[in-house]
């Protein structure tokens, strides 16, 4: 029997160079911006085309993958395998997980289609994905890449900091009016995304700078294996996170992201984030 093939979409965020070794299909998001439709790619994760939308101050709107665009997926991929594992964004995050489930009711009988909610989105989502294809390359069985990856997820974490939370409101992600969440003028509190919904991270002890408090939050690791600082190409945040991360935790390597379009859509065009896996 073939090895099992993954499918995910574009809110991932993985690069062209994961996506094709481990022969992972990505469905693309599609971008508005002001009057024009784009196809999500690598190339709108660019500091450059973040500084066009920040000077023309356009903001992007997304739309998912079409049940239909998951019918294709699985009509291709079940001409090779009859084993396929989807894993999508947090289902209150985006409609991915509904609408590959409904994709796959056609296939009942004919092909065994999983569906896993990753829980989160941008690149920790991109984390889980990523080991997903790397077991099925490996052989796994589908069975065990769905426990071993459940398993990772509690051990993932995307913390994020902005000092707007008016796109995240107006998506209905968060409710501003929550004194919890919105913070003070001087103190904008950490936001966490837990089992697919974004809430306030307990009050930090540091009520210094944000960099501080995303250094401290780091630290509460005792090993991470993975550590991503995503931003938009532009944040003022990371000269500042750059030197405390390199005073406090000297040995921490991490890897700086610029984030797409679905999470610029949904988060926010300056927001701020860290992903990382537990080790």
């Amino acid at each position: 029997m073939a090895s099992a093939r993954i499918i995910t979409d574009s809110s991932c965020e993985l690069a062209a160079d994961v996506i094709e070794p481990l022969g992972i299909t990505v469905l693309p998001w599609r971008v508005r911006v002001g009057a024009e439709i784009l196809v999500d790619t690598p190339g709108l994760r660019t500091p450059e085309w973040y500084q066009s939308l920040l000077d023309k101050k356009l903001t992007p709107s997304v739309v998912p993958p079409s049940a239909q665009d998951y019918v294709q997926a699985f009509e291709r991929l079940t001409r090779e395998t009859d084993q396929i594992i989807v894993v999508t964004p947090g289902t209150k995050l985006a409609r991915c997980l509904t609408l590959a489930n409904q994709a796959r009711q056609a296939f009942l009988g004919r092909s065994t289609i999983h569906v896993l909610d990753s829980t989160f989105i941008g690149r920790a989502m991109g984390m889980l994905v990523e080991e997903t294809a790397r077991l099925a390359r490996q052989g796994e069985t589908t069975t065990d890449i769905i426990r071993e990856v459940s398993g990772l997820i509690p051990r993932s974490y995307l913390a994020i900091y902005t000092d707007s939370l008016a796109t995240m409101a107006q998506r209905g992600l968060v409710d501003d009016r929550d004194e919890e969440v919105r913070g003070t003028a001087s103190y904008r509190p950490l936001l966490l995304v837990e089992d697919g919904q974004i809430v306030p991270l307990p009050r930090s002890r540091k009520r210094g700078a944000p960099a501080e408090r995303i250094v401290e939050f780091v630290a509460e690791f005792s090993k991470l294996s993975q550590l991503y600082l995503i931003h938009n190409g532009h944040a003022p945040l990371m000269n500042e996170l750059r030197t405390a991360l390199g005073e406090a935790l000297p040995k921490q390597t991490y890897t700086e992201h610029i984030f797409g379009p679905v999470f610029a859509a949904l988060i926010g065009l300056r927001a701020f984030a860290v992903a990382a896996l537990e080790a």
